[in-house]
C-alpha cells in the first residue's frame, strides 16, 4: 500500500512512525469523529518512518491473510500513528505529518495498491 505525505515537521522517529491495521468504520466512503477507536490492534505491514514523498507498506502475513479474505468483497484498513498502536501519548510539541488521500489534486499523490501474485493455477484480477 503506498502513501504519500505532503508535509512533515521536524520530530522524533516516533511521531511518524505509521502501522496498517483493520477498520471498523461504519461507512467506507465517510469518517466521523467516532471513528477513530473504530480499528484493529494488529499490525497488517512492516511498520514505517513516514518521510515526506512516497511511503510504501508491505504486507505481513497477518495482511494479506486480511486481503484474501476480502476476494469478492472489500476491505478496509486504517493508518494509524505507532503510538496509538501502543497507547502512549506523544510530547506536546513532536512533529507533525500530512498524508494525501484519494482526493489529492495531484493524482501521483493518491494512495495506490499494488499486488504481486506469484504461481498458482488461478488468475485474479483486481482494479483499485
Amino acid at each position: 500500500l503506498g502513501v504519500f505525505a505532503s508535509a512533515t515537521a521536524a520530530g522524533s522517529d516516533a511521531a511518524r512512525t505509521l502501522n496498517l491495521v483493520s477498520s471498523t468504520q461504519a461507512s467506507q466512503t465517510d469518517l466521523v469523529l467516532a471513528d477513530f477507536d473504530q480499528r484493529g490492534s494488529t499490525a497488517f505491514a512492516t511498520e514505517i518512518i513516514s518521510a515526506a514523498g512516497a511511503n510504501t507498506f508491505t504486507l505481513n502475513a497477518s495482511g494479506i491473510t486480511q486481503l484474501t479474505n476480502a476476494l469478492g468483497g472489500s476491505v478496509t484498513f486504517a493508518i494509524i500513528m505507532k503510538r496509538d498502536l501502543d497507547n502512549t501519548d506523544p510530547p506536546v510539541e513532536d512533529g507533525r505529518l500530512s498524508l494525501d488521500t484519494v482526493d489529492s489534486v495531484t493524482e501521483s499523490q493518491r494512495p495506490t495498491l499494488t499486488i504481486t501474485y506469484v504461481g498458482g493455477e488461478r488468475s485474479y484480477s483486481f482494479i483499485f
